[in-house]
């Protein structure tokens, strides 16, 4: 579990992501610009550097990596989830703290949609059938 100290840091390090789009917009002129993001990934690792003062410019791309490998995989789960037909109350409730301070990468990520649920709910549904028709 992460302390009080360890999630307003990392709060306060998420909000700075954010402010720089040179990073993480990928439609945004900025970001093709190497200069300016190397500014802004330097910007990100002096950040990092207060709670980790070892830490490097490949440390803190793997921090944020880390951390949009984890928004993306509960992005998932949750539109699984409702694509699933759940109802209100088994619907996917992301498990990590810091899901909705990333929600500004939602329409940066792409995930892909398990179609299995669906597919294995039809295939039950057409079995069920058919052994009803059988028993018959």
């Amino acid at each position: 579990m992460a302390t009080t100290k360890n999630i307003e840091f990392w709060r306060e390090f998420i909000n700075l992501y954010c402010d720089l789009p040179a990073v993480w917009k990928i439609k945004s002129d900025d970001y093709k610009n190497r200069d300016l993001k190397s500014e802004c990934y330097v910007e990100l690792t002096d950040k990092l550097k207060e709670l980790q003062p070892t830490a490097d410019m490949n440390c803190t791309k793997r921090k944020i990596n880390t951390l949009r490998s984890n928004f993306r995989r509960e992005l998932k789960n949750q539109i699984n989830s409702r694509k699933s037909g759940a109802y209100a109350d088994d619907m996917y409730e992301p498990t990590v703290w810091y899901f909705n301070d990333l929600e500004f990468l939602r329409d940066q990520v792409s995930v892909s949609v398990a179609k299995a649920t669906i597919i294995t709910m039809q295939a039950s549904s057409i079995f069920q059938e058919n052994l009803v028709v059988q028993l018959q």
